[in-house]
């Protein structure tokens, strides 16, 4: 396992969307939050140029359902989601 801790802040104050993160100085990346679920059981957090989206959930599993859904409201807002990766959480 690796880690590598990271500075995130708001850039956007009105909307709370707009995120610049920095994994390492001076390098700052923006992040936007494309999708949230109401209860916040997960988010979907994108880049401007639409090349990356990752879908992020509190827990290890999303409901195939879900999941789906969230695919499907990204592929009506313009993203290619034929190269979505998933990845298998397990507990350490």
């Amino acid at each position: 396992m690796k880690k590598i801790p990271q500075k995130g802040w708001i850039y956007n104050k009105e909307t709370n969307a707009h995120w610049k993160v920095s994994p390492i100085w001076p390098l700052k990346l923006d992040y936007l939050v494309i999708a949230l679920a109401p209860d916040y059981e997960w988010t979907v957090i994108g880049v401007p140029n639409e090349k990356y989206v990752w879908i992020m959930s509190r827990y290890p599993h999303l409901l195939r359902e879900t999941i789906h859904s969230i695919i499907d409201e990204l592929n009506l807002n313009g993203y290619n989601t034929n190269r979505i990766i998933y990845v298998e959480h397990n507990k350490p």
